[in-house]
């Protein structure tokens, strides 16, 4: 019985050291892509109107760089784990994840209604089982409460209970993780096929560019790299000591999916250089998005011109990569 209880001790020691290296690595590594992405989101982001894309975009890195703040707060010498904080703390954990899934669900679905010559079908698909990992995450919230630890225990964690079995919640987080790499799945394979007709159809065989290329602008690299981390982590799930990896799996989604939309952006600005841009943070606007006399929209203006600037079929192609956020929707 002492081994047993030993084994035990060493076991929960264990995953709650995991549980903050994995914690302190994630956030690490967003706040250093934030850093060295910031010039490019000043430039591509702030100095542009208020765009679906832009929309996206800031849901999504500030409200995970929230997330990767508030788990590491039980770590600061400061912080006194109470009940009532502890329930703050948690569910504002909780709200801030489900912000970001939320808003990397949307872009995948946006992203496949423009290069699926705007099927508004298969773009619902997407968001559908896009948005099943987050209405998980809700649901277990729910079912789940809060507490300050014991005054003896020496982990000052705040005490999380939730109110099913190991095995429902390890059923409720793989089913919910398969529909997003389904959700994946789908949005990899219609851009590798955009991609391919682009190529056929734009000449000397996508303007000059090779595949490697095109795959890159275009965004499948980008959706493959995604769709291996999420089946990663359903993989980690099943291994009750490796979960918390899944922190630094998600951390690396959000990253990814920030970076193809500013390269998106600056893809724009060398296919229309007329979009408008502003090279440094005293140029951009501090508090507003687009010019003082403008109001804001979700369609920004160089763009829409760029949209009627060509008629051919590669050209459609092309900026249906390029702006598939930015132009409004019929």
């Amino acid at each position: 019985m002492q081994s047993t209880s030993e084994a035990e001790c060493a076991s929960i020691v264990l995953e709650g050291l995991l549980a903050d290296y994995c914690n302190v690595c994630a956030a690490a590594l967003f706040v250093y892509d934030m850093i060295i992405t910031f010039s490019r989101e000043v430039t591509h982001v702030w100095g542009r109107r208020l765009t679906t894309a832009t929309a996206l975009f800031m849901i999504n890195r500030y409200s995970t760089l929230a997330n990767r703040l508030l788990i590491l707060l039980p770590m600061s010498p400061w912080y006194i784990a109470t009940t009532q904080v502890c329930t703050i703390v948690g569910r504002l954990y909780t709200v801030s994840g489900v912000l970001s899934i939320m808003a990397i669900a949307v872009f995948f679905a946006l992203r496949v209604h423009a290069i699926s010559g705007r099927d508004r079908t298969l773009s619902f698909f997407v968001l559908t089982l896009g948005i099943v990992l987050p209405g998980g995450y809700i649901y277990e919230e729910i079912k789940t409460t809060y507490s300050a630890p014991s005054p003896l225990a020496r982990d000052r964690r705040c005490q999380q209970t939730v109110f099913w079995s190991t095995s429902t919640h390890l059923l409720l987080g793989t089913i919910c993780r398969c529909a997003t790499v389904a959700a994946d799945l789908v949005t990899l394979c219609i851009t590798l096929d955009n991609t391919l007709k682009l190529r056929r159809a734009t000449p000397e065989g996508g303007r000059g560019r090779k595949l490697v290329e095109l795959l890159i602008r275009d965004g499948s690299l980008y959706f493959g790299v995604i769709l291996t981390l999420n089946a990663l982590d359903i993989v980690l799930l099943q291994a009750s000591n490796f979960g918390t990896v899944g922190n630094i799996i998600n951390t690396l989604s959000v990253i990814l999916v920030c970076r193809l939309t500013l390269n998106l952006r600056e893809f724009a600005v060398e296919e229309d250089p007329s979009v408008p841009q502003f090279s440094s943070v005293k140029e951009a606007p501090s508090m507003t998005f687009g010019s003082s006399d403008t109001p804001p929209d979700f369609h920004d203006g160089a763009e829409g011109d760029y949209e009627r600037s060509n008629n051919d079929q590669g050209g459609q192609l092309l900026r249906d990569e390029i702006h598939p956020l930015d132009t409004e929707n019929p």
